[in-house]
């Protein structure tokens, strides 16, 4: 009697069905998970991150071939968008202007700098304007302090870190050999006039520099 017992109870482990699942690796409370085994076989990238919907089948009422699951669009991160800097070392990237300066706070001394156009969109850089040698106010960003600076005539930014010019609207002299041309506050104004001749020189009023253009 107890041999026939246990025949049945074999069987009956031996019959019961068996279900298998598409791929390994339990889901989250949202329903998916990240896959990490044989993600190509699965149509999926190593690490990619996707949801599982239960009792999924192919249209027409037939059986997938898989049974259990059946995959939805993956989540994917946003393109990146602004770079974070702290001076020139690169710190990390964002898809929005938002986290990325959230992170940015983290530090002191960071920028954020839209990647397709170059441009810095916000820093913390603390900065002085002076006029000349007058000085004119404290700023918590380059930024600030660059937009009051333009106010005023022959002013300049200087990093409160490192003490240099950051930026400045003294004349940038222009000349052709060692006749004078033209004299203009903005440096790029002065290249775009200086690219116009041959064996130019931009002379920067403020700091001695003179920097050649068509040599």
């Amino acid at each position: 009697m107890k041999k026939a017992l246990a025949l049945t109870l074999a069987l009956s482990v031996i019959l019961l069905p068996v279900t298998t699942s598409a791929h390994p690796g339990r889901t989250d409370k949202k329903g998916g998970h990240t896959c990490y085994t044989n993600c190509e076989k699965w149509g999926l990238k190593y690490g990619e991150y996707h949801f599982h919907n239960s009792g999924g089948s192919s249209s027409g009422g037939s059986s997938s071939g898989e049974s259990g699951s059946s995959y939805t669009s993956p989540i994917t991160a946003p393109k990146a968008q602004y770079n974070v800097f702290q001076y020139t070392a690169y710190l990390n990237s964002f898809g929005s202007l938002e986290a990325a300066i959230s992170y940015a706070k983290n530090y002191n001394s960071t920028s954020v700098v839209n990647i397709d156009s170059g441009v810095m969109t916000w820093d913390n850089y603390r900065s002085q304007v002076f006029q000349y040698n007058k000085y004119l106010g404290d700023f918590s960003s380059r930024t600030a302090a660059i937009a009051y600076a333009k106010k005023f005539d022959h002013t300049k930014v200087i990093d409160l870190e490192s003490k240099k010019i950051f930026w400045h609207n003294w004349p940038r002299a222009v000349y052709q050999y060692d006749k004078y041309l033209q004299s203009f506050s903005d440096q790029y104004q002065a290249q775009k006039y200086a690219n116009l001749w041959d064996h130019a020189l931009i002379v920067d009023t403020l700091t001695g520099e003179v920097e050649k253009i068509n040599w």
